[in-house]
């Protein structure tokens, strides 16, 4: 390295000025060069504080994407997850939170869209995968040595057994010995007794490698069709994740939800309503000082909504996303969150869908001193004038002297059926609020409550107005994070 290179390396003054131009990413990989580099890049990610949504519907806008993708027709690659990922790939922020919210058409054919996240992999993933360890060993009670075998093949991401009646006390041996120290098995296992194999008492099959992920699900005798296809479903719920896995810090929260159509904008925050095609939305949110967003999922057995409250409290929005499994949970959760006075001092939100990451349904809580946050119910006869006025009542609250964005929730009865023309009540919040962005979803029936903070509701809303799964009306919650 010559003086001139060094000058410009070393020269903090130098450095600031291109770090400032790099995705978040990047500076992560500067980061690692010394410790100017790293002080640099710390301070500027710091810096960062913007709130990133993304949108995508139809069909790829990217020029330069498809023009690669029609180089290499032999790439089994999709149009939408190449402009997606390659969104993720140049955010500049490092996100701790990603919520998104995903149509049932996309959902339904989520790997055909982003193959490289199923099983449908493109022919240099199938030869990565045919390089990991497939391994077939035969036991015998006399010299068959469990311990060796885990050993050779650790980690282990799926065993499948095939016992014989007299075989079944070695399958439990192995089994016992792939546990880890919290007596869980991080691996799928799938397998029967069987007839006889090529060897006297079973035989099983080992898939290792980096390059092989595995799951297993049991269906119980008394599953229904409903509970067999909700299982099912996970599959491609860990589809999703893995499809985001890569792009995201490893202590991002994330979550996501399924719902018969969605709202998302585009960069210049104009929203469009997607009622019937394949579309995602989401936001990404930075670490922020005084910001808390928590997730949680709605397991009846294991959710504890007093210790949930508690670990949050005070909250001061409230997003829930029940199936219909999960409606009497996110009950108990609201009426707990309740003051002494009965009333709930917080924006409250969210709607009935069709499937989240937990089967029941999931929540998200955002609390915290820098934030603030009210919610507003659009009633079913509410006409353009009224729903204005409703909006105007943000603009007194002070939230907007801060960083906001908005969720709208919808009945799916409403829209384009409702109004006979698209993007209606989007179309109404993005002209007063031009530069605020908004993303939400349609839903089987809305939760919501009027709440905002610091202001005398009864000049144009009902205080306390609270809707429970109620039909043909919406909601919009405006979050302010300072």
């Amino acid at each position: 390295m010559d003086n001139r290179e060094r000058i410009i390396f070393n020269s903090h003054h130098i450095v600031q000025i291109i770090f400032k131009h790099l995705n978040a990413r990047s500076l992560n990989t500067c980061a690692q060069v010394c410790t100017l580099w790293n002080r640099i890049a710390v301070a500027e990610k710091n810096r960062r504080v913007i709130i990133h949504t993304f949108f995508k519907v139809g069909a790829c806008h990217n020029t330069e994407i498809r023009r690669q993708i029609e180089l290499c027709p032999i790439i089994n690659h999709s149009v939408r997850e190449a402009e997606l990922f390659q969104e993720l790939k140049n955010i500049r922020i490092e996100p701790v939170f990603c919520m998104t919210f995903m149509s049932v058409p996309l959902f339904a054919k989520f790997q055909e869209y982003f193959p490289s996240s199923g099983p449908n992999e493109h022919e240099e993933k199938r030869r990565k995968l045919s390089a990991a360890i497939i391994k077939r060993y035969s036991y015998v009670e006399e010299n068959y040595g469990a311990s060796a075998f885990i050993a050779e093949n650790a980690p282990i991401k799926a065993l499948l057994v095939f016992s014989t009646s007299k075989g079944a006390r070695a399958v439990n041996k192995l089994i016992e010995r792939c546990r880890s120290d919290d007596e869980s098995l991080k691996m799928a296992v799938g397998g029967a007794i069987v007839e006889g194999t090529e060897c006297f008492e079973g035989s099983f099959v080992a898939f290792s490698g980096p390059n092989v992920e595995a799951g297993s699900i049991i269906i119980n005798i008394n599953d229904k069709k409903e509970e067999i296809t909700a299982k099912f479903e996970t599959f491609k719920e860990t589809a999703v994740k893995t499809a985001f896995k890569n792009f995201l810090p490893d202590k991002c929260k994330f979550t996501f939800t399924v719902a018969t159509g969605i709202v998302g904008c585009n960069a210049d925050c104009v929203p469009m309503e997607i009622e019937n095609g394949p579309a995602m939305s989401g936001i990404f949110i930075p670490k922020m000082e005084g910001v808390t967003i928590n997730k949680c999922c709605l397991n009846k057995k294991n959710f504890n909504a007093s210790e949930f409250i508690a670990q949050n409290a005070p909250i001061k929005a409230l997003l829930v996303f029940p199936t219909l499994k999960g409606t009497r949970t996110v009950d108990d959760l609201i009426e707990r969150c309740r003051s002494d006075d009965g009333s709930l001092k917080m924006a409250v939100g969210g709607a009935i869908v069709e499937l989240t990451e937990c089967f029941v349904g999931s929540v998200v809580a955002f609390s915290g001193p820098n934030v603030e946050a009210g919610s507003i119910i659009i009633n079913m006869n509410d006409k353009k004038e009224e729903i204005t006025a409703k909006f105007e009542t943000f603009k007194e609250t002070g939230l907007l002297n801060h960083k906001c964005f908005a969720f709208m929730f919808a009945y799916d009865g409403r829209g384009y059926s409702f109004h006979q023309e698209h993007n209606v009540e989007s179309s109404i919040f993005c002209k007063m609020y031009p530069n605020i962005p908004l993303i939400g979803l349609f839903g089987k029936g809305e939760v919501g409550y009027n709440y905002l903070p610091n202001f005398p509701m009864e000049k144009t809303l009902k205080a306390g107005s609270f809707a429970r799964y109620e039909k043909n009306f919406y909601m919009v919650i405006l979050l302010c994070l300072y």
